[in-house]
């Protein structure tokens, strides 16, 4: 038992250090370049006269450009590792108030039960989840409100995104076939990665729920909990600890 779990925590060990790495090289290179190249076509609108059409048309490009730059660099830093369940929970409630504010939708975070400790790689790939369901809510849900929730139990380790927006019907669309199931395949492999369950629930018309659950064995690193502090809700803070509730989906 001892050496599976010395090779798991090598495994592990190692896919932390590729996304490091990853995320690095993407720093250095891509980011670096786009960066550089916003510059200079800067200082070529700069040499225009203030009200020059062309002008008008480059300060447009750029910021789209620097939009798409600001969206990759969001990108590049859920590829580094989290590094504790503090900045776990605070980086999701954050990512939700940066594009509550930019696009005009309500945002609720609310975290529920007792803190526990979590490994280095659950935090990481369950963030990542949460973001990619989050972003994509805000982008394409066309509701009013985000709601996100962090809700730690004796079993598992959850999180739930849900909205009031557009929706989709699930039980005709696959991941693979419609362009509402944004970036669903990668989460639902990052699940499987941890042995863990992705739900979909959605209707037209009546909003979509993500949620996943993480096995309490393979979230936690000890079975002692603390009193949950890091974080004041921005919803309700529950108290119970009541597992998250996955049930049954509806997407097929």
């Amino acid at each position: 038992m001892r050496r599976e779990e010395m090779l798991s925590r090598a495994k592990w060990a190692g896919r932390l250090e590729e996304r490091e790495r990853i995320a690095r090289e993407l720093h250095d290179t891509l980011l670096q370049g786009a960066q550089g190249l916003i510059l200079e076509f800067q200082s070529v609108a700069n040499r225009l006269p203030l009200l020059h059409p062309i002008r008008k048309q480059i300060e447009t490009a750029l910021n789209q450009a620097d939009d798409f730059l600001e969206e990759a660099r969001g990108r590049v830093q859920d590829l580094r590792s989290i590094s504790g369940i503090a900045e776990f929970g605070t980086a999701i409630n954050r990512e939700g108030e940066l594009l509550a504010g930019r696009m005009g939708v309500r945002w609720k975070f609310s975290a529920q039960g007792d803190l526990r400790s979590v490994k280095q790689l659950v935090a990481a790939e369950l963030y990542a989840i949460a973001i990619e369901a989050v972003r994509n809510a805000f982008a394409h849900s066309r509701g009013t409100i985000v709601c996100a929730a962090l809700v730690f139990s004796d079993c598992s380790l959850g999180v739930r995104i849900s909205d009031d927006g557009c929706g989709f019907d699930a039980a005709r669309n696959t991941p693979q076939g419609d362009a509402c199931h944004f970036g669903l395949q990668g989460m639902r492999e990052r699940a499987e990665h941890l042995g863990a369950r992705l739900i979909v629930r959605s209707s037209v018309s009546h909003g979509t729920e993500i949620a996943c659950a993480v096995p309490a064995a393979t979230a936690y690193i000890t079975a002692v909990p603390r009193r949950f502090f890091f974080l004041r809700s921005c919803g309700n803070t529950g108290r119970g600890g009541a597992p998250l509730d996955l049930g049954a989906e509806n997407a097929g």
